[in-house]
């Protein structure tokens, strides 16, 4: 058990006060604005883990085992806090125990913020740091998704702004990565110029401690019994959307829907998804931010329902002209946007629960945690729900309806060779969003009491006891 003997002032960061403090941004609009620069840093990388796998589908409908194998390059972001615990026991005091690791770390492409998120702000403004989260990525996923997809196409180009044809997009993929290079480099030597860190450990060295103690303290936080309990919900719940999350833009363009068209689409709600967390950022600083996110879980399970069937009627309706053709194309917005916006209120307010239980004396281990956990649910869960559509995918050769085709007895290549093709008859994506949607509903009755529970837990339930100097 780690124990440290020191109840000091940064103590009182963490406790929770009989009359609820007001935030006020007053005195930290200076800190939001950062946060938000750095945090939109973080969301561009995301952004283009998100745009290549429509590139790839749109030029050679590749499969979803395919693109369940390119889903585990997220991997890497999700499992950040194996090294979190470094940055809260490592670093230059002079520069500061955040930019110690963000100045270097990011030149190489990669971010440290979520500790330094609970410590560059004022304690009333805590819940600010998942209003920037959720702005800043959302803008940088719109950066690195959206804007990347309609740079390098070439028939978005050709088709709305070009006199004459001309090969490719404005850019190229490649360019587009230098640029961000360069752009992360300017930024990061500015934070590092300009930007002070303030330096708790001048009254507090008590808790300044090494690599080992600070990974037996991560330790110590997982064993907690409300975080083992949170860690089950984190890695439960996305099982109940994995499907539309991870294959609805793949399966609009199968069914005939272009890359452009589904950026296109992204960009109409992408002001709506930066303005929602400045929009319900002092309600989740006084509601209780967990039973916000349970209470949205079945608007986004019955969004996700609708998403997949409108996913089955596009082929009908693409050949439609007319009014009826427009209807869909509005529907099928309208539809994704509420979908979306369920998406944002729970990741806001799941983000503003981490933040008013971390413990900001190891903000970047107990911060980290907690959205790591979340992270490797949604990994795993969507790399799962990829492979699985294949799984439960079925098909057979036109020229013989009993003939099924399968890759694993070069069934396919045999349909080929006598003049057919393999059409699906039974598709995994249905079938699956299906048993996604019953988990959901079965979810939500089992766990309902005991989120309930969570969220009434004194904050001192979710930190690992501080009592003495030594570790033992």
């Amino acid at each position: 058990m780690i124990k440290i003997t020191h109840i000091s002032h940064i103590e009182s960061l963490i406790e929770k006060h009989e009359t609820p403090v007001k935030a006020n941004s007053k005195g930290d609009k200076k800190n939001i604005f950062i946060l938000l620069v750095l945090y939109t840093l973080q969301g561009v990388p995301l952004g283009l883990s998100l745009a290549i796998p429509i590139i790839i589908q749109n030029m050679h409908l590749s499969s979803f085992k395919e693109q369940a194998k390119f889903s585990l390059a997220v991997w890497p972001f999700s499992l950040k806090i194996l090294w979190a615990p470094l940055v809260d026991s490592l670093f230059i005091r002079k520069l500061g125990r955040r930019k110690s690791w963000l100045i270097p770390v990011q030149y190489f492409l990669d971010i440290i913020v979520d500790g330094w998120a609970l410590t560059m702000l004022k304690k009333q403004n805590i819940s600010y740091a998942s209003m920037c989260n959720s702005a800043g990525q959302t803008f940088g996923i719109f950066l690195g998704y959206n804007l990347s997809v309609l740079l390098i196409s070439e028939s978005f180009w050709n088709k709305w702004w070009r006199t004459s044809p001309l090969p490719d997009g404005i850019i190229t993929l490649q360019g587009y990565f230098y640029f961000w290079g360069i752009i992360y480099i300017v930024i990061t030597t500015l934070v590092a110029i300009f930007k002070y860190e303030k330096d708790y450990l001048t009254e507090f060295d008590a808790i300044n401690l090494g690599i080992l103690k600070t990974y037996l303290l991560l330790f110590s936080i997982m064993k907690l019994p409300s975080i083992r309990m949170f860690t089950i919900i984190l890695f439960t719940i996305k099982m109940s959307f994995c499907s539309v999350d991870a294959a609805f833009k793949l399966k609009l363009i199968n069914c005939g829907i272009t890359k452009d068209e589904i950026a296109s689409i992204d960009l109409l709600i992408i002001p709506l998804n930066i303005c929602l967390p400045f929009l319900i950022a002092k309600f989740t600083s006084k509601e209780k931010p967990l039973k916000n996110y349970f209470n949205t879980i079945p608007y986004r399970l019955l969004f996700g329902v609708i998403l997949a069937t409108i996913a089955y009627l596009t082929p009908y309706f693409l050949v439609q002209t007319g009014s009826l053709l427009i209807t869909y194309k509005v529907f099928l917005v309208l539809m994704y946007s509420f979908q979306q916006l369920s998406v944002n209120i729970m990741t806001l307010t799941s983000m503003a629960f981490y933040a008013s239980i971390s413990d900001p004396k190891i903000g970047g281990t107990n911060m980290t945690l907690l959205a790591t956990i979340s992270n490797l649910g949604n990994a795993w869960s969507k790399t799962g729900a990829l492979w699985l559509i294949e799984l439960l995918t079925f098909k057979r050769c036109s020229n013989g309806p009993r003939q099924f085709c399968s890759s694993l007895n070069n069934q396919n290549e045999m349909c080929s060779l006598f003049g057919g093709t393999c059409e699906v008859f039974i598709d995994g994506f249905y079938i699956e969003t299906i048993i996604c949607t019953i988990y959901g509903i079965i979810w939500i009755f089992i766990f309902r009491k005991i989120i309930n529970n969570l969220q009434s837990k004194n904050v001192k339930e979710w930190h690992v006891e501080i009592k003495s100097k030594e570790i033992y």
